[in-house]
């Protein structure tokens, strides 16, 4: 399963309410979780939305440790 469908498939996961996706400029997230958005409101699974933007790096730089 590539990273847009993984993205996709967990968009529809009942049990998440909030998902951060992070990585590379470039990488279609913002496409990829919009996609996912609209076929949730097509199919009547979402009700609302929001997506937002930091304006912070996040990261190392913020004192966050992998793991």
């Amino acid at each position: 399963m590539s990273k847009r469908e993984s993205i996709k498939e967990t968009i529809k996961d009942k049990d998440i309410g909030v998902l951060v996706i992070t990585g590379p400029a470039g990488t279609c997230k913002t496409y990829t979780a919009v996609e996912g958005i609209i076929d949730g409101l097509i199919d009547g699974r979402i009700k609302k939305f929001f997506v937002s933007r930091t304006n912070i790096r996040v990261g190392d730089s913020n004192g966050l440790v992998p793991g």
